[in-house]
């Protein structure tokens, strides 16, 4: 039985005339759902077990994380 994968993906808008830079986004290679929530909980500041999405002030902006189930290969 293969366990579900999950993917962590950031979004981060920013004041371009704030932080001289628009923002950028990310998404993590597979995880186990506790190694997803860890990278969550290093993103986000916090640990947070619940169903997300996450938000969380950045320097002139926003960081917007989302979890989300990968599809088995």
């Amino acid at each position: 039985m293969d366990e579900q994968l999950w993917q962590v993906v950031v979004d981060e808008q920013r004041n371009a005339t704030l932080a001289g830079t628009d923002g950028l986004a990310y998404a993590s290679p597979p995880h186990q759902l506790q190694q997803a929530r860890l990278l969550i909980g290093l993103l986000n500041g916090c640990l947070d077990d619940g169903p997300g999405p996450w938000r969380h002030p950045v320097a002139g902006g926003t960081r917007t994380i989302h979890l989300q189930p990968l599809s088995p290969p």
